[in-house]
């Protein structure tokens, strides 16, 4: 009988560029438990924000099947808490989780740290439609990024896909509902483009075989 490796020497297991294959769930517990091993365990873990399950109790929430990647979609659309542990199988899983989020979980706008993660949900239709600059005052706890802009992106369903550019999206300055006003602008410009969006997630849909079920808000 062959012997089994131990860890140190059993084969690094890379990757997979495969479409992740997410499950609905409806326990937050589940989701926010995914969602906290996931945090702990990334370098970049402060770059989530881990909220309470209860806070999850009204979205709607998705995980793959060994809880290793997931994100939420709160009830006015936003995609929040999307998440990959150093585990995961899967590679590209942040443009992924946009993709799933925009074609099943009703997702239509988000925001995300300048520069990486806007370049990434650009290619899958999200476009910069405003910014803010980083506030010290809201700095995740043990974070190391340095002081990147927070960009608020919406879904632009153009069937091209976009081209993040430095400095895209309009600048909202520091004021105190500057936040709140960075989400309203990526709300409104999603519900400009919801008829054009459903028609093509419809299509998307048939073409993929996704059975019919609640779209958007």
């Amino acid at each position: 009988m062959e012997a089994v490796p131990n860890r140190a020497e059993a084969p690094e297991r890379k990757p997979v560029d495969t479409f992740p294959h997410f499950n609905e769930t409806y326990s937050p517990a589940l989701f926010q438990s995914a969602l906290s091993a996931a945090s702990a365990a990334h370098p970049h873990g402060a770059s989530v924000t881990v909220n309470p399950a209860s806070h999850y109790a009204d979205h709607r929430m998705f995980l793959t099947p060994d809880a290793k990647a997931g994100y939420a979609v709160s009830p006015s659309g936003e995609v929040v808490s999307g998440f990959k542990h150093p585990d995961s199988q899967y590679k590209d899983v942040g443009r992924r989780i946009t993709e799933h989020a925009t074609v099943v979980g009703g997702g239509t706008h988000l925001n995300a740290y300048d520069p990486v993660l806007p370049a990434m949900y650009s290619k899958s239709q999200f476009k910069a439609v405003a910014r803010v600059p980083w506030n010290t005052e809201y700095e995740p706890e043990g974070w190391k990024g340095g002081k990147p802009d927070v960009v608020f992106m919406s879904s632009d369903v153009t069937g091209k896909q976009n081209v993040y550019r430095k400095n895209q999206g309009k600048s909202l300055g520091a004021g105190e509902d500057s936040y709140d006003t960075g989400l309203n602008i990526a709300s409104k410009q999603a519900d400009k483009n919801i008829s054009k969006r459903k028609a093509q997630v419809d299509a998307a849909r048939a073409k993929a075989g996704i059975p019919e079920g609640k779209y958007g808000k």
